[in-house]
């Protein structure tokens, strides 16, 4: 299996940023680590032979529709199973555009996670999510960033946090706020289970995907802990999913059918709906549509087809940016942001310019700072952390007009001491990356470097972690995560291979590099009946981009 220059060098840059993902886990990066550059070689080798694996395993196994003729052919993992049982299983409508054949897989999917819903009743609950709960309640949160009580911070989202709001209202009426939540995971868990089910027939019927590869991400989809996991949980990232998967299936379908599919009054009034509520629900979900639906407008159409996209998009733009902040924000009581979350990486850096250097500020920069951020310049370098931006950023900027110094001020030091920006920008990247991190429970607010280092898997909150002094007498707090889900994940954290699967950098670096090596293969393209098949992953491609300029890192 030969590599082409293009997933060579692809191969090259995935083996150096985890190399380099690894040194800035440390807290620093040394250019002079000879560990660094071993790594460098290592691990560049290790995914140039991964691409050509995965590539032989895609094309020889995955991609192909061949028809089994008679048992000589079945492979010995399928010759376990008496042959009645093999030829009802495959009598069965498998992967399938038809009603009945999603449902066998949705069917499939949710028996499946039926005993993680069971085992993680009431839900799992986030520390921000049980802040938002609080607002919605008229209980003081976020009172640091001077939020007045009753108000809604559009910090997190409002649209989620009036939703947590009404199912924990709901659930006092049934009883408790925790049983109207545990209902929200309940739509969570049958809204993506159905969403899979329906992704497993569109990929086999819409892009000849083989039926060994369905059957991998169908049995992947059912077993995986992780998602009966998170999609028991209450918090705006997993919610924001619910109308994000299904708003990529459309888009797909809008670009695979050449807009066609926009003329249709039901799926255009569907795909509107979806792509507003995909950006009521994270701030970046929007953004993330806005783009994407601007690709569709360069897809080869008719001038009609294009306009409709265009008017899509200017429809969108006015619901969000002006008709839903004219119409709702004075009703509910909604604050909204300022432009802080656009600084955060700047100001992380500033903060770890001021820990590396902290002699050498001007009195003008230190003016310029102390007028834009909440944070004191003086008080930066004891708030600094590594992992996370939120000690440093103060959530909201202290004066706007003093933007255009602390941008000056900003690039004066980064000229002098580029290595502080570096290591500071790293450092908050190397959870996406890295194989290795700080060997803590916790490690985002860690302080000080050197760290001991272990391996970068995810942690899983398998517990309600609320404010008790806030939401006491309406949300308990379950200290105390399921033992037998606790324990399965962290076996599975030990099995060696499959543990990959519970590596962060896995799905936030490896398998995304992974695919676009994949995508340089003119075989796969051509078997996909589509040459330009990268487009598909527009949004994918933009939800990593907005990840990585995310202001936390090892955080699940």
């Amino acid at each position: 299996m030969k590599l082409s220059k293009a997933q060579i060098i692809l191969g090259i840059i995935c083996g150096s940023c985890i190399a380099i993902g690894n040194a800035g886990a440390t807290g620093a990066i040394s250019i002079r680590s000879g560990v660094l550059w071993i790594e460098l070689f290592a691990f560049s080798v290790i995914a140039v032979c991964g691409f050509v694996l995965l590539q032989y395993g895609v094309q020889h196994h995955y991609l192909c529709k061949a028809h089994v003729a008679d048992d000589d052919e079945i492979p010995a993992s399928e010759q376990m199973f008496p042959s009645r049982i093999r030829a009802a299983v495959q009598a069965l409508p498998w992967f399938q555009l038809t009603g009945w054949s999603i449902a066998l897989s949705w069917i499939v999917i949710l028996f499946c996670w039926l005993p993680y819903l069971v085992a993680l009743h009431p839900g799992i609950l986030y520390y921000d999510t049980g802040q938002q709960i609080a607002q919605f309640f008229g209980r003081p949160a976020w009172s640091h960033a001077g939020i007045p009580v009753g108000m809604i911070w559009d910090h997190h989202p409002w649209f989620d946090t009036y939703a947590f709001g009404l199912f924990a209202k709901l659930g006092t009426v049934l009883g408790s706020a925790s049983q109207g939540l545990f209902l929200l995971c309940l739509l969570q868990c049958v809204t993506m289970s159905l969403t899979f089910a329906i992704s497993l027939s569109y990929m086999r019927q819409r892009f000849s995907v083989g039926a060994p590869m369905c059957s991998t991400m169908l049995l992947f989809y059912a077993v995986f802990p992780l998602f009966p996991i998170l999609f028991c949980t209450v918090v705006k990232d997993v919610f924001h999913a619910v109308f994000f998967l299904p708003w990529v299936l459309m888009y797909v379908e809008s670009w695979k059918s050449s807009l066609s599919s926009l003329k249709r009054p039901f799926f255009l009034v569907g795909f509107f709906a979806l792509t507003v509520l995909s950006g009521l629900t994270t701030k970046t979900g929007g953004i993330i549509c806005l783009l994407s639906v601007g690709i569709l407008i360069f897809v080869k159409s008719g001038l009609r087809k294009r306009i409709l996209a265009v008017a899509f998009l200017a429809a969108y733009m006015a619901v969000t940016s002006i008709i839903i902040p004219m119409a709702l924000f004075p009703a509910l009581k909604i604050v909204t942001t300022d432009s802080s979350q656009f600084f955060v990486i700047p100001l992380q850096m500033t903060a770890r310019y001021a820990k590396d250097n902290p002699n050498e500020a001007t009195s003008d920069q230190i003016e310029a700072i102390n007028c834009f951020s909440q944070v004191r310049y003086q008080d930066m370098a004891s708030q600094y952390r590594p992992f996370i931006t939120d000690p440093v950023s103060g959530f909201t900027i202290r004066n706007a007009a003093c933007t255009g110094d602390y941008v000056k001020a900003w690039l004066q030091q980064g000229i002098t001491h580029p290595s502080s920006y570096i290591n500071a920008f790293v450092a908050l990247e190397a959870s996406f990356f890295s194989t290795d991190r700080p060997a803590v429970e916790n490690p985002t607010y860690m302080a000080n470097p050197p760290y001991a280092m272990t391996g970068n898997q995810m942690d899983v909150q398998l517990s309600t972690s609320v404010n008790e002094n806030l939401l006491g007498d309406i949300i308990p707090t379950d200290a105390y995560p399921n033992t037998a889900v606790k324990q399965l994940y962290e076996g599975m954290n030990h099995i060696p291979v499959l543990n990959i699967l519970t590596y962060q950098s896995f799905w936030s670096w490896m398998l995304p590099m992974g695919l676009l090596a994949l995508l340089c293969s003119r075989k796969v393209r051509v078997h996909a009946k589509e040459t330009r098949l990268w487009i598909v992953f527009g949004p994918y491609w933009l939800s990593l981009l907005s990840l990585y300029a995310g202001s936390t890192g090892f955080y699940m």
